[in-house]
């Protein structure tokens, strides 16, 4: 479990439902005594055997606190704060059958229904609790779907940041070959063990926006088609007609403008020489007749 919980040195980790400590002295234990870890449970006597427990591990780093309830007010503070959150709710038990084959008979469906209840707060709970890049782990030591898969396909279904994350694919990651799907669930009759189940969520940033995805070239109808082809007709009626109105518009534009006044050139003199001459002629014969 604690290497489902996947995690590293320096991390703030919560156990929120630690019970006698078990799976939060593992954690611990892989942490290398370093960053904090947190146990949280309703029961100080559970917390008081983890806390005998807890010197002998020789854990520094561990902080156990009791809570009244999954809306205690000593949780606010620490809201978006765990890289891990481990949920180890309580649950039915229905996986320990063969160690306690009593219990489907001290169990009824209206037990069962209280505690999807439960189930159900405290994950809610758990998840604000959770930093954005952080996982949130749900798990029961229950058989029953409406105690696992339900309660998990639930959470994602109202908290829209939060996905799923393989849990085969993380226990692969540390060498551990056991590959059950989406959920890790093992089951007493394929693996030997205990009925247990597992969901892990990681916390999105739920101000991202999202990555834009390829999109198609949109193909145009065959209605467009002729619009399409008709477009370079019209084009090159306009491109023949602005020329002739280009020239109407110069030789509008244009002036006429005035012949310049020609000087005409003066009368040669020896032309004018003869008239004069007859003139005196005409006068002295006018004067000899008087004499």
């Amino acid at each position: 479990m604690a290497h489902l919980v996947a995690v590293k040195r320096g991390m703030m980790v919560a156990d929120f439902c630690a019970g006698a400590g078990g799976k939060t002295l593992a954690m611990g234990a892989l942490m290398r005594n370093t960053g904090r870890l947190y146990a949280f449970d309703v029961s100080e006597k559970r917390l008081h055997n983890l806390g005998q427990r807890l010197k002998r591990s020789g854990l520094s780093n561990l902080n156990a606190q009791v809570i009244s309830s999954e809306t205690d007010p000593k949780l606010k503070r620490l809201n978006g704060k765990f890289d891990r959150v481990l949920v180890d709710a309580p649950c039915s038990g229905l996986g320990t059958l063969r160690r306690n084959p009593d219990l489907k008979w001290r169990q009824t469906p209206q037990d069962v229904a209280e505690l999807n209840v439960k189930q159900t707060n405290i994950l809610a709970r758990a998840a604000k609790l959770t930093k954005v890049g952080g996982r949130l782990i749900y798990a029961t030591c229950s058989l029953l779907s409406d105690e696992n898969e339900k309660i998990a396909e639930q959470f994602l279904a109202t908290h829209p940041d939060f996905k799923l994350l393989n849990a085969a694919q993380i226990l692969a990651q540390h060498q551990i070959e056991l590959d059950t799907g989406d959920y890790l669930k093992l089951l007493p009759h394929l693996h030997n063990t205990d009925g247990f189940f597992a969901a892990v969520f990681e916390k999105l940033d739920a101000t991202a926006k999202p990555v834009p995805t390829d999109t198609k070239e949109v193909e145009p109808t065959p209605d467009a088609a002729p619009m399409l082809e008709a477009a370079p007709v019209v084009a090159e009626a306009t491109v023949e007609e602005v020329p002739a109105k280009a020239k109407a518009t110069k030789k509008t534009a244009v002036k006429k403008e005035p012949k310049p006044k020609v000087a005409k050139a003066p009368k040669d003199d020896s032309a004018a020489e003869p008239k004069v001459s007859k003139v005196k002629a005409s006068t002295a014969k006018t004067k000899a007749a008087k004499a």
